[in-house]
């Protein structure tokens, strides 16, 4: 499987889930938010 189709499926599958999320706990959401970017990034 090519890298491209995994992260398209994972997409597909974390932006409903996410979405979700963020109506549910607006603020906690932010939080996940940053630590997400935090990680994402000081990774690449």
């Amino acid at each position: 499987m090519e890298n491209y189709q995994i992260i398209v499926i994972l997409l597909l599958v974390l932006f409903p889930a996410t979405a979700f999320l963020a109506y549910l706990f607006p603020k906690r959401f932010e939080d996940l938010l940053d630590f997400f970017f935090l990680v994402f990034f000081t990774n690449k």
